[in-house]
């Protein structure tokens, strides 16, 4: 499967301590190996997926799309709070 991380959730990998990059990465992996874990948005967020985990009693949410059973695309990555308004916001530029 090849996976494609956007330059907004590059920038916040890059950001982030090594701790939680080592998570998020982690996380992604298992994302690739089963594309259906996350959670199906309706509405404005149709056709993306949220996948949410802890790291250090706090919440993250990835967000991404899985076209078919090749590729995958890791749209944002964040902290629960502010999370959707931000990728709405991201997803309209």
């Amino acid at each position: 499967m090849q996976i494609r991380i956007s330059n907004v959730s590059n920038k916040f990998l890059k950001k982030s301590h090594s701790n939680l990059k080592v998570t998020c990465y982690k996380e992604i992996k298992k994302i690739a190996l089963n594309p259906d874990l996350g959670v199906k948005k309706i509405g404005d967020l149709l056709g993306i997926s949220v996948h949410t985990f802890k790291f250090e009693n706090q919440s993250f949410l990835i967000s991404y799309r899985s076209s078919d059973d090749f590729n995958l695309t890791i749209e944002f990555i964040g902290t629960h709070e502010n999370f959707y308004r931000d990728l709405k916001k991201y997803l309209k530029n």
